[in-house]
């Protein structure tokens, strides 16, 4: 396979097999363009699921099917995201100081452009401040990691889509 072309589909740790735009199971019949479903996103730093908790804070669970981790994804246009957390009701930004958080209302720190890498693992880069090259990134302790040290290539930064399973 040529460095060019990207697999259709990925198969994470635990099997489960993925459209690699998506996140969706390759059978399913969903298009591409504007999605809303629910995912978790796995961090590939140590396998946390990113979590949006009530209080506004952002952190990591390894618990699978966790509430908190349970994320709604919506493309309002080609490569660009935004993330609420369902069961919060908040949505995923990041601040001028670079720091992760969550706010009640859609702002326009609250975009994300999204990216298929190589290694066919999602990255989340502000969309704001897309010129500091800042992502949204899980450290190995399940903690929000400060964008302003965040790189593309880093673990703590790359992302797999996973449907919610029972």
């Amino acid at each position: 396979m040529s460095e060019l072309e990207v697999p259709a589909t990925i198969v994470d740790e635990m099997g489960n097999v993925y459209d690699v735009l998506l996140g969706k199971d390759p059978e399913s019949n969903l298009g591409f363009g504007k999605y809303k479903d629910m995912k978790q996103l796995y961090c590939r730093n140590k396998g946390y699921h990113v979590q949006i908790m009530p209080d506004g804070r952002i952190t990591g669970t390894k618990e699978n099917n966790d509430p908190y981790a349970m994320l709604e994804i919506f493309s309002p246009e080609p490569g660009v995201v935004t993330i609420r957390g369902v069961e919060a009701d908040r949505f995923l930004a990041i601040n001028e100081s670079g720091r992760l958080y969550s706010s009640d209302v859609l702002n326009d720190e609250c975009y994300f452009l999204e990216t298929l890498e190589a290694n066919r693992y999602n990255t989340y880069r502000s969309q704001k401040y897309a010129q500091q090259n800042w992502y949204m990134g899980i450290t190995k302790r399940g903690e929000p990691k400060l964008a302003s040290r965040t790189k593309r290539g880093q673990k703590a930064v790359q992302f797999l889509p996973r449907e919610i399973t029972s």
